[in-house]
């Protein structure tokens, strides 16, 4: 029989798995965690559950889910997220993003997505067990006539007191 090759990835594959899953190994060293990064390609869009959102999307339509994921858990402790978003001009209308566990969500923000560019939503969160997936979700509020919105990232840090 051959010998098993070792996995491959791409250059963006690893920088992907790196944000995903480097600040673990802190973690199994009994070390506090570092930022943790959730790319975009590891979630998926609200309408077409197959794709993740790696291009911009389009807010025109009613009221709906425009992205959630990724199910990956997190160590237990108090938690920020900072969700890196750009919109283009015509992007005028309210929009919530939440972070949940299962049926239970931890926090909820409403934004109004008012100018164009590139803005970090920032909301902090406790996660009350590691074996639980954590799923980010953005949604907008009211029917919308135009626009777009891009997911960059999820960027998660531990709060300072938090332990591994």
């Amino acid at each position: 029989p051959k010998a098993r090759q070792g996995c491959r990835f791409t250059p963006r594959e690893q920088v992907i798995l790196d944000g995903a899953l480097s600040a673990y190994d802190q973690v199994f060293s009994g070390h506090r965690p570092s930022e943790i990064t959730w790319c975009r390609e590891l979630f998926l869009l609200g309408g077409q559950r197959e794709e993740a959102p790696v291009r911009a999307i389009d807010m025109t339509g009613r009221a709906r889910c425009l992205f959630f994921g990724p199910y990956l858990s997190l160590p237990r402790g108090e938690w920020t997220a900072r969700i890196v978003l750009g919109f283009t001009l015509e992007a005028s209308t309210l929009l919530t993003a939440d972070v949940a566990i299962g049926k239970d969500v931890l926090v909820r923000k409403s934004i109004q997505a008012e100018d164009s560019g590139m803005f970090e939503l920032s909301m902090s969160f406790k996660v009350p067990s590691s074996d639980l997936p954590i799923e980010v979700r953005m949604f907008t509020q009211r029917a919308t006539f135009g626009g777009a919105m891009a997911l960059g990232a999820v960027v998660l840090a531990p709060k300072p007191s938090a332990r591994p």
